[in-house]
């Protein structure tokens, strides 16, 4: 299989508008920031979902799908050596954007990774992030190449089982 993931994220231009920097003095006050304002970023996303400004915004992830994930990468954190371990009952878990940060910088060890900082605060009320003149590319794979990733797949795992077994454990390094 080529390696085309160097492509699929093309450079994005700067926004232009009025952005409004927080300039934080210390990544624990960024953090705590961060903290705070994420409840208010997911009751925004809720608002959105039920009332989007912008037709694209009909696509976005509903906050129940991100609490889910991060509930998910919370958990895989200890696996990974990034954090310690949630016990298996524990439902509502606050979000730590560091523990994110982490987690990502460990599952992408072979990328280069860069870090980039929640530190401008953007007026949603009548403005969607889609109505940016920022170039979108859709990453839609064609019938053919559905057909040849799932043959390679039935290939490689002719007993399903073992096929759940990488997937429940996709975090892991091979």
């Amino acid at each position: 299989m080529p390696d085309q993931d160097s492509n699929l994220f093309p450079s994005v231009p700067p926004l232009k508008g009025q952005p409004q920097p927080l300039n934080p003095s210390s990544s624990a006050e960024s953090t705590a920031r961060q903290t705070v304002q994420f409840p208010l970023l997911e009751a925004e996303r809720q608002r959105r979902s039920l009332r989007p400004l912008h037709a694209q915004e009909r696509e976005d992830a509903p906050p129940q799908v991100l609490r889910d994930l991060w509930r998910h990468l919370a958990h895989i954190a200890s696996a990974l050596g990034a954090g310690a371990a949630l016990p298996a009952s524990a439902v509502e878990i606050p979000y730590d954007p560091v523990l994110y940060q982490v987690v990502y910088q460990r599952l992408l060890t072979q990328r280069q990774v860069l870090v980039l900082p929640m530190d401008t605060i953007l007026p949603t009320t009548t403005l969607s992030v889609y109505d940016f003149a920022v170039p979108r590319y859709e990453v839609v794979p064609t019938v053919a190449e559905v057909t040849r990733f799932i043959g390679v797949v039935e290939q490689q795992y002719p007993d399903l089982g073992v096929l759940q077994q990488e997937i429940d454990r996709w975090y892991m390094p091979s």
